[in-house]
């Protein structure tokens, strides 16, 4: 994989030894030099952890009905210079009395009509990709010769997993014909060998959240976080390139349309909203805000064009959302009349013309909001999932868990975002979940560069295969295999595996702690072996 990106430039940092002791990993690594940063930390407090727990998923479904008034002003912000506020003007008289109901997810209830759907954007002009994607014959120019996995029938082998690789080793899964690489070690970034990073209690290697992109723009580099405060980089290869000095905080998304740039609230103040360049610590403000926002509460995304994206922010207690025109420098803000700490995310969908809002207490539900935040539907109850678009060009809301209608098993479902219409991905009870008490999966929807409908599924251990794997969104239940991640859980969330793809979807990412929930996560490669 040394080639996957082309010829590697200097690796700043590298391990010693080809495995690690007492394993039977295999592979090489490279020697280089670390040039440490002379970034002072943010020594305020720390950015916490997403709001989900490891308690958080709750078998069952929400059936009450909620009639929420939306109880504050609805304002739009006229163009202003960076920094300021702008000018606010009231757009609806003060108030919207839109009152949504929550139905039992057929979308049948709507105050407004839904938008048009849009299409997905075009793919990345830079990946040549020949047209068989269903062979694993393919090669892609952006990621240096890395085949496509074959989609197979869904299965689940027997667990093989090898000794834990030294950083920068590989070992190869000889049951699903792929390669896992490891590319992080946290013992040397405590130790010096990163000097900012952050080393606290909810310390940990790890790539971005699995509803962002890991990947840059044209699959160059990695985005790896640690304790929330702390940003890295990585060569799509594993090489580690440097500390990034201006996202020290939670929010860190890659950009869409550029390819070193990333986008990022400031850890200063937690009101400005800007974009930094990972190379040159270059940063440009784009608009600072009259209080604190997250982008979603660190699960939100911007759309694909990078011209619109929802903070999530506390208005004395209630959930504020802003709808923030980037293009046009104008946004429209308004208060629901549901608790900020009910609230898990909100996000912009990828087209930029949906707002979507979940709660993981009280009633557990994710709601759907045309751009001017006027409410269209319930979508379904709440789990872990993404946005993203299927093997149609629709564009969807992917959920993994205990799903509507039949929330006594552990299924993979679709909701097109413009009629609800929903499709079930994948079903039966214990096929990838293996126990109705376990710790939820993940899911991503984040491979835009490659044909729509396949989004990518990592579930935990809780004794059955640690199992890493894409799935065709049709309902055909044909899967990508990537292997396993390994990852011993034993309730702690931070040791969950969060696989993602970079944007063509032949490399995963994960972290594990290699069977051993004592240790530290890392962070791993995993792709198709080429002499499978």
């Amino acid at each position: 994989m040394s080639d996957l990106v082309g010829a590697a430039s200097e690796q700043h940092w590298v391990g010693d030894n080809n495995v690690d002791e007492a394993s039977g990993g295999t592979g090489t690594v490279e020697s280089g030099t670390y040039e440490p940063s002379t970034y002072e930390p943010n020594t305020g407090s720390a950015i916490g952890p997403e709001s989900e727990t490891s308690g958080e998923t709750q078998q069952g479904s929400e059936t009450e009905e909620v009639t929420e008034e939306e109880n504050a002003s609805e304002v739009v912000t006229s163009p202003a210079a960076n920094g300021s506020d702008g000018d606010t003007e009231s757009a609806s008289g003060g108030s919207d009395n839109t009152t949504e109901s929550a139905s039992n997810g057929s979308g049948n209830t709507t105050s407004e009509p839904a938008p048009s759907n849009s299409t997905p954007p075009a793919q990345n002009t830079t990946d040549t990709t020949t047209p068989d994607t269903d062979s694993g014959t393919e090669v892609s120019a952006a990621t240096g010769g890395v085949k496509a996995l074959p989609f197979i029938s869904f299965t689940a082998p027997a667990v093989n997993l090898p000794g834990k690789p030294a950083l920068g080793a590989e070992v190869k899964l000889s049951d699903t014909g792929t390669v896992v690489k490891r590319i992080s070690d946290y013992g040397r970034a405590v130790s010096g060998d990163m000097p900012n990073f952050y080393d606290g209690n909810d310390s940990q290697l790890s790539h971005t959240y699995p509803r962002h992109h890991p990947f840059s723009k044209n699959d160059t580099y990695i985005l790896g976080n640690g304790g929330w405060r702390w940003r890295g980089l990585w060569k799509a290869d594993g090489s580690f390139v440097r500390e990034i000095q201006e996202a020290g905080s939670g929010e860190a998304i890659w950009a869409n349309t550029e390819d070193e740039w990333i986008y990022i609230i400031d850890h200063q103040d937690q009101k400005s909203f800007a974009k930094t360049n990972v190379l040159t610590d270059e940063k440009i403000v784009l608009r600072t805000f009259p209080y604190a926002i997250k982008i979603g509460q660190s699960e939100g995304d911007i759309s694909d064009d990078d011209k619109k994206v929802a903070f999530s922010s506390n208005d004395n207690g209630s959930v504020r959302v802003t709808a923030y025109d980037i293009e046009n420098d104008s946004y429209i803000e308004k208060t629901l009349s549901r608790s900020f700490s009910e609230l898990d995310w909100v996000s912009v969908s990828r087209s930029g013309d949906y707002i979507l809002v979940s709660y993981h207490k009280g009633v557990r539900e994710v709601l759907l909001y045309d751009w001017d935040m006027n409410f269209i539907r319930r979508i379904t109850n709440a789990q872990h999932g993404d946005i993203g678009w299927d093997e149609n060009g629709d564009e969807c809301w992917f959920s993994v868990g205990w799903l509507e209608p039949d929330t006594s098993r552990t299924t993979v479902g679709k909701w097109r975002l413009s009629d609800n219409a929903y499709t079930e991905v994948l079903g039966g009870s214990g096929r990838f979940r293996n126990s109705p008490d376990s710790l939820s999966g993940h899911l991503s929807a984040r491979a835009t560069d490659r044909t729509p409908g396949v989004v990518y599924i990592s579930n935990d251990d809780d004794g059955g295969p640690f199992t890493l794997f894409g799935i065709k969104t049709d309902g055909s239940e044909l899967i990508q295999l990537f292997g396993w991640d390994g990852s011993e859980i034993n309730g702690n969330y931070y040791n969950q595996p969060h696989l993602a793809t970079n944007r063509n979807g032949r490399i995963g990412v994960f972290k594990s702690n290699w069977k051993n929930s004592n240790d530290a996560t890392e962070m791993y490669l995993v792709y198709r072996d080429p002499d499978a």
